[in-house]
């Protein structure tokens, strides 16, 4: 058995109730365990997300603004991936890509 850590954490109560109805629905046996796997879950995506989508998460949260970092001068250095990218949706510009991205996706 892998050793444990206790986090404290503040939680809306609307958050906690929901937490609570999944532990009473049987889908999972303690609020612990829904935690772990919500923590599990979140690792999981956002490492899968690799570098492009890591710094395209970060612009759409607002995290980062196009004035302070274009996200594709940062991850494509080489200009074939650049290419592929202009290839694949016209542009390299990053709110177009994002906006054909948000259509295909609506």
């Amino acid at each position: 058995m892998s050793r444990t850590v206790l986090i404290q954490a503040r939680l809306p109560e609307k958050l906690v109730k929901d937490l609570d109805e999944l532990v009473k629905s049987g889908y999972y046996k303690n609020r612990t365990d829904a935690i772990e796997d919500a923590i599990r879950l979140l690792i999981e995506r956002r490492l899968k997300l690799g570098a492009i989508g890591k710094l395209v998460a970060l612009y759409l949260s607002g995290k980062i603004a196009k004035s302070q970092v274009d996200p594709l001068e940062i991850v494509l250095k080489e200009e074939d991936v650049r290419d592929h990218i202009i290839k694949a949706f016209g542009t390299d510009e990053v709110d177009e890509v994002i906006g054909i991205l948000r259509r295909k996706c609506a």
